[in-house]
């Protein structure tokens, strides 16, 4: 946790936002819905999330950055795996001859600055953004990657309006393609990463397994 719940609740009490009787009652709120403070604060509309991160940015003399404010560059979002920024909680959103500009949940955490620039060969400028932008942040852009290849496909494939392709490849068309039916070679010659399952075969199959 970057700050205390002690400390946010100064914080949020300092800049008029509730009073004593309101946090009182906010943190029974948080603690019978199972809540933090955070999202109960967020929740119950005392505050947004960018403002709260922007509180707790000013607070701890970090810069905060609003992810879905700006448009990151794919060659830069690629920087690092999405499967490490997922799991660090961790986006680079720019670069530039000063170094990476990373952000983060969690700016101060200089193990995982080290390992970037380490593995980058850039030095990590830190910025605070919430969990809440990052998540986001993520998914957004796991849509525009799967409408990327989407519509490369579409390209390759000669298509130009996808409602056109029921009506340009009729059931009987696909049939007598036989087993050649949905080959090509749009992607000869280039690497690519398949992700599959590796349930254990002792425990049942679930939805952790994909």
């Amino acid at each position: 946790m970057l700050i205390t719940d002690d400390q946010i609740k100064s914080l949020v009490i300092k800049n008029g936002l509730i009073d004593e009787k309101g946090i009182t009652e906010l943190l029974e709120f948080a603690k019978n819905s199972s809540l933090s403070l955070t999202d109960a604060l967020i929740d119950r509309d005392v505050i947004t999330d960018e403002n709260l991160g922007i509180l707790i940015a000013d607070f701890l003399k970090i810069p905060f950055i609003v992810l879905s404010k700006i448009s990151i560059p794919e060659e830069v979002f690629r920087t690092i795996p999405e499967k490490v920024a997922r799991r660090q909680k961790i986006i680079p959103f720019a670069k530039s001859t000063d170094g990476l500009t990373v952000a983060m949940a969690d700016p101060r955490n200089a193990e995982i600055i080290n390992a970037i620039s380490k593995k980058t060969g850039l030095r990590v400028i830190p910025y605070l953004t919430t969990e809440r932008e990052i998540i986001n942040a993520l998914r957004i852009y796991k849509k525009d990657l799967q409408k990327s290849f989407e519509q490369l496909l579409l390209k390759e494939l000669g298509v130009i309006d996808k409602s056109k392709i029921a009506n340009d490849a009729p059931i009987e068309k696909i049939v007598n393609q036989g087993e050649n039916v949905g080959k090509n070679n749009f992607l000869a010659g280039k690497k690519i990463m398949i992700e599959y399952t590796d349930p254990n075969p002792f425990k049942p199959f679930h939805i952790g397994h994909l």
